[in-house]
């Protein structure tokens, strides 16, 4: 349970100073999950058999929650509850809502990088058994 909670919270940080990158310099909301790949390449190399789904589900889903939540605060509040008006919701369900699609997409791309290395390895060691 440590090396999870452990790996949440470096997988946290790395995610934290990429978005702060992505924020100074304008680019798709999507780019962020290049680096993420690039993390479950990296983090299934170092610690093989982690679940990455779930640490990429939670690191996702916090991140764009606090992320909304600050956007929100910051423009004097309102905006969500606006577009969940709009959506026939109240605008905590939109907080939610984009919190549960960030870890998604982000489980989605940790996950795929983690696969890619662990498929990587598996080629190697089948090539060099022949």
């Amino acid at each position: 349970m440590r090396v999870f909670i452990n790996r949440l919270l470096l997988y946290f940080i790395v995610i934290a100073v990429i978005s702060l990158g992505l924020w100074i310099f304008p680019s798709p909301w999507w780019l962020y999950l290049v680096p993420v790949f690039i993390c479950g390449m990296v983090l299934s190399y170092w610690q093989p058999g982690e679940s990455y789904a779930m640490i990429g589900f939670i690191g996702g889903f916090i991140t764009w929650l606090v992320v909304n939540w600050y956007f929100d605060w910051s423009i004097g509040g309102g905006m969500l509850n606006k577009t969940g008006e709009l959506m026939g919701l109240s605008g905590v369900w939109v907080f939610f809502i984009a919190g549960s699609i960030g870890g998604v997409t982000t489980s989605l791309s940790l996950y795929s990088g983690a696969r890619c290395m662990y498929d990587i390895r598996q080629r190697n060691v089948n090539s060099s058994i022949r």
